[in-house]
């Protein structure tokens, strides 16, 4: 039998599909806000659960036109200069070096009214793991951050997957201060060929707790574009690198030989092989964990000689790379170092893909 909906009927039922919506809202459950008073997490603090931050820092490309042959020429001249970031402006990059018994971080940030709130609504796991030390790496964006003065940061470990009173927690991280490029590599671009375990050193920081220390290279699938993203800080540069060493040591030592049984905390290490180019990053961090300084380099006084060759670039290695009709050149956030190697400029190195590396005008041949 056929049923014909009157008018009367049509009308109830598009009322009532219009206020269905409504209906639906009024079950849902509420977002709350932030409660002020949460401002201690559920856990045990673990020394080897250690967070850093730091302002999401730009880093510089300058590009000059070809007047003549291709590449940098006395005749070129600067055209352009771009920033590039991680994220953008504003936003605070967090990295946690954890050697505990966390199987998955939380991470929290200070609200607005102070209150812990998480950063995510899932378990941030660890993207690089280092199996030789059990030393895991993570990483999280805050790319809106609540406002809350100083910025302050935490994350908590999860044991078997879930929270305890046991869980690890991480010392609270805090942006207090400026974050520069300021930091100066000090040590051997090209150390001598009898000990490939070269010492690395570097200049103090004022208010540094410490430095982490990474010697890595880049695997062949790097695209310049990360060579390029490097020169942003970072105390351990999370891409297609191979690791050599991650360490950390305490202020106020500012050299550390590698091999060495003592003198830093080791996170992994592989001895360096002579006559290839690694690179070499030291990041200062203060007793908030804010990473304070990092490799930079200054461009201010650059200019090419009669042979082509870069000159008067102060501070860490960058890289001069060629395009169609210009060439631009960029910091590497490194110094690179190639022990028992020579150079084949001032202080050049011929990289694969054509670029040329400078070891930095500050190092020592």
């Amino acid at each position: 039998m056929t049923r014909f909906l009157t008018p009367r009927v049509l009308l109830a039922l598009a009322l009532a599909a219009l206020a269905l919506p409504f209906a639906l809202a009024g079950c849902a459950r509420k977002i709350t806000s932030v409660d002020a008073a949460y401002t201690q997490l559920e856990g045990t603090p673990d020394p080897e659960a250690q967070l850093m931050v730091w302002p999401d820092m730009p880093t510089y490309v300058y590009y000059y036109l070809d007047r003549g042959t291709a590449g940098p020429s006395e005749s070129d001249s600067l055209v352009s200069t771009e920033s590039v970031y991680r994220n953008g402006p504003g936003a605070v990059q967090t990295m946690l070096l954890d050697g505990g018994n966390g199987s998955g971080f939380e991470f929290f940030r200070r609200a607005s009214n102070g209150g812990f709130e998480p950063m995510r609504d899932y378990i941030v796991n660890a993207p690089r793991k280092w199996l030789d030390s059990h030393w895991e790496l993570y990483e999280l964006t805050d790319s809106r951050p609540s406002g809350f003065s100083p910025a302050t940061y935490m994350a908590r470990g999860l044991l078997a997957g879930a929270t305890t009173t046991r869980s690890p927690l991480t010392n609270p991280a805090r942006l207090t201060g400026a974050t520069t490029s300021s930091l100066v590599y000090t040590g051997q671009a090209f150390p001598a060929k009898a000990d490939s375990n070269f010492t690395m050193s570097w200049g103090a920081i004022a208010g540094a707790a410490g430095y982490w220390l990474h010697v890595y290279q880049f695997r062949p699938s790097a695209l310049n574009a990360e060579y390029v993203l490097s020169g942003t800080p970072r105390p351990v540069w999370n891409g297609l690198v191979r690791d050599q060493f991650v360490g950390y040591v305490a202020a106020p030592a500012t050299s550390y030989k590698l091999g060495s049984p003592t003198g830093a905390r080791v996170l992994t290490y592989s001895p360096p092989i002579s006559g290839q180019v690694y690179l070499v990053r030291v990041t200062a961090v203060d007793a908030d964990g804010q990473v304070i300084a990092w490799i930079g380099s200054d461009f201010s006084g650059l200019r090419v000689d009669a042979e082509g060759h870069v000159q008067g670039v102060f501070g860490g290695s960058f890289m001069v790379s060629q395009e169609e009709g210009r060439w631009k050149i960029f910091p590497l956030g490194a110094n690179a170092v190639n022990p028992g190697g020579v150079a084949t400029g001032p202080n050049m190195i011929r990289m694969p893909d054509g670029s040329t590396l400078y070891t930095g005008s500050d190092a020592r041949r």
